[in-house]
């Protein structure tokens, strides 16, 4: 008893069980077996049958043939046509057919009947082998010979009927039932008759080699006889079935043994399955109730449940052991799985943490990582780009046939990529990348890590472009104005006074435009730095743009243009820095001469409004682009062309942003409906006013 406790005693006894019920399924098998093959043969018999059905008509077609050509060629009959003798023609056409086994013997002109048997619908049946006439199948052989004068060509035509005799001599010499289809299927003739108005035919699945002929079962309703038939086509001269050959073998013996055999058979296996069935039953229930507490188990380790320990299992001892090993497996993946997690948490963390975008790929070029960094630098999510190809995250800026891929840089290297993210904004990446070893089994990575070196990269190309620019903004007045200083040092004696009210202008200008630069750079130093400030005092709006005005005058002058300043009565004092302020509006004034026409008018509006002062400096010019309106601004941005012989470094408007933000007021750039351009500076008024 000991040793049948253990599982695999138990598995021995169930194994004999199971050998014994697979000798009855085997035994089954051959069963099932033995009807398919026979069934098949059977198949194949009625198959052969209708081979030599359709040879035995070809046979008889063929002697028809011979016998026409015999007869076609005998020097009687070729005489009695030529001397057009009708009578002694059809006595002597009579007389062969009684001699030959032929139903009809007629000669045809053209395709009209001359001579012979009355059947004058089988002169238009050339070339073919069967024809139907008024329902009944004859079997033809034609024979066209030509002779002399203007007479059409001749044929013989002989054939026999398809009729119950010709069937029951097919029957005889084949072994089989013979029968004659119509096209649709109808019963023309049978050697079963006069059963054969009573057969049900119904189509049957047949082995796949015999699959390219038609087969169907045939039963008698009366007589509850069945065969298997098999349907070949009788092909007319333009390819179509004039009718069909049927050939019928009786199969009732057959299939009455074979069920016979199958009831035994099944009525055998069903009982012994029934003793398998309970005594396995039995036997299972000892050996499956302590395997569904370890499977329970086991379906709770898989779902990652580790807390619960594993049931101990005293019998079978294989079991016991098993359930042992599984606690012990379960304390150590605990275990292990709490130093993973720590550790994975660590690095994710540590990656997530990484300012810098990190990426990796395998080597088909599909995205297996994506930090928090790639996400902000890109835009895209890590969930909707793991397992993208690398091409559809990282888009070149330039496009064309370059892939991202063809620009990463090698091992220990880095490379800047411009790139579009995903609202199409252009980025400058600084790449460098690292091919992963990663453990066996596994698939080679890269990785790649990359910055956003974008604003960098700007800072470094405005800084030379500043540089470039401010030296050409300081040559071109200081060789102005040393050009002025000669010619005056040297010609003052000889200058007219308008001369010299020229030059002096033209020094002044020069002087102006080189003050209001020094100006924008001191502010705009100032405020990079963080050290601009401003000292407010009570300064009047009307006396700060008549100043800017006259600051301006030289340059206004020289350019023909005139201010037209409309101020409200009455406008209260503002607390300001007065200087700051007059260098607000004669940034706004030079903008408005430089984009402006010359000899046209500019504009200065002041009302006092909502507890504010509002200044508008209103220009005939062009105006500003509505794409460029959110970078009017920024330093060292110029919009439009304006007058080509004025100079400037794009810093005028921000340091009028940075003035009027220090006043807590605003400054903001319209396009009025008569065209031009309105920059419009809006500040608050002190307390109390």
């Amino acid at each position: 008893m000991r040793r049948f406790r253990r599982l695999a005693a138990r598995f021995t006894f169930g194994f004999f069980l199971v050998v014994l019920l697979s000798a009855l399924g085997t035994a089954l098998s051959a069963l099932l077996f033995i009807y398919n093959e026979v069934n098949r043969q059977t198949w194949e018999h009625v198959f052969n049958g209708q081979r030599a059905t359709l040879a035995l008509i070809e046979a008889r077609h063929g002697q028809l043939a011979n016998l026409v050509l015999l007869a076609s060629e005998r020097p009687t009959l070729r005489t009695l046509i030529e001397k057009d003798d009708a009578a002694s023609l059809n006595r002597y056409l009579l007389e062969f057919r009684e001699q030959s086994d032929v139903d009809f013997l007629l000669v045809c002109d053209g395709g009209t009947w001359l001579a012979g048997d009355t059947y004058p619908q089988f002169c238009a049946a050339r070339n073919q082998t069967v024809n139907n006439s008024g329902g009944s199948i004859a079997l033809l052989a034609t024979h066209v010979s030509g002779m002399a004068g203007t007479r059409e060509p001749l044929a013989l035509v002989a054939g026999v009927w398809i009729d119950d005799t010709f069937m029951r001599g097919l029957a005889l010499e084949t072994g089989y039932e013979q029968s004659l289809l119509a096209p649709d299927k109808a019963l023309l003739v049978s050697s079963l008759s006069p059963q054969a108005s009573t057969l049900i035919r119904e189509p049957v699945r047949v082995p796949r080699a015999l699959r390219d002929t038609e087969f169907v079962t045939v039963d008698l309703s009366d007589t509850r006889r069945r065969y298997y038939a098999s349907q070949a086509p009788l092909i007319d001269a333009a390819g179509q079935p004039l009718a069909y050959s049927e050939v019928a073998l009786p199969v009732n013996n057959l299939l009455n043994a074979n069920y016979r055999s199958l009831l035994v058979m099944v009525g055998s296996a069903g009982l012994f399955t029934l003793i398998g069935v309970l005594v396995g039953w039995g036997l299972s229930r000892t050996l499956t109730r302590p395997i569904a507490r370890l499977t329970w188990a086991a379906v709770r380790l898989s779902q990652g449940d580790l807390s619960e320990p594993i049931p101990v299992i005293e019998d079978p001892d294989e079991i016991n052991t098993l359930a042992r090993v599984l606690e012990e497996s379960r304390v150590n993946i605990s275990r292990s799985l709490s130093s993973l997690s720590q550790a994975r948490q660590w690095s994710e963390g540590l990656m997530q943490s990484i300012v810098e975008g990190v990426v990796t790929f395998d080597t088909g070029g599909q995205i297996t990582f994506f930090n928090r960094g790639a996400e902000q630098i890109t835009g895209f999510s890590a969930a909707e780009v793991l397992h993208l190809p690398l091409e559809q995250v990282f888009r070149l800026r330039q496009g064309g046939e370059q892939m991202f891929a063809d620009l990463i840089p090698p091992r220990d290297s880095m490379r800047l990529i411009e790139v579009l993210t995903r609202s199409g904004r252009p980025v400058r990446l600084a790449v460098t990348g690292a091919r992963m070893q990663p453990p066996r089994g596994q698939d080679t990575q890269v990785a790649l890590v990359f910055r956003d070196v974008t604003e960098e990269e700007t800072v470094r190309e405005l800084r030379a472009h500043f540089l470039a620019t401010i030296t050409h903004e300081f040559r071109t007045p200081l060789s102005a104005l040393n050009a002025s200083i000669e010619l005056l040092h040297d010609e003052a004696d000889t200058l007219s006074p308008d001369e010299l009210r020229e030059l002096t202008g033209s020094i002044s200008l020069g002087t102006l435009n080189l003050q209001n630069l020094i100006n924008n750079l001191l502010e705009s130093t100032s405020v990079e730095a963080g050290r601009f400030t401003i000292r407010k005092s009570r300064v009047d709006m009307a006396e700060i743009v008549h100043e800017a005005v006259r600051v301006m005058g030289p340059l206004l002058r020289r350019r023909g243009q005139r201010v037209d300043i409309s101020i409200t009565e009455g406008l209260p004092a503002l607390e300001a820095d007065p200087v700051r302020l007059t260098q607000v509006f004669v940034n706004l004034l030079s903008n408005a001469s430089k984009y402006g026409p010359a000899d046209a008018g500019i504009r200065i509006e002041v009302v006092a409004q909502d507890e504010q002062v509002q200044v508008d400096v209103i220009d005939h010019g062009p105006g500003v682009a509505p794409e460029d309106m959110q970078h009017l601004f920024k330093p060292f941005t110029r919009v439009g062309k304006g007058d080509e012989a004025q100079h400037g470094i794009g810093l005028g408007l921000s340091v009028v942003k940075a003035i009027v933000g220090e006043h807590d007021g605003t400054v903001s750039c319209e396009r009025p409906a008569e065209g031009g351009c309105c920059f419009r500076v809006c500040l608050p008024l002190g307390e109390g006013e």
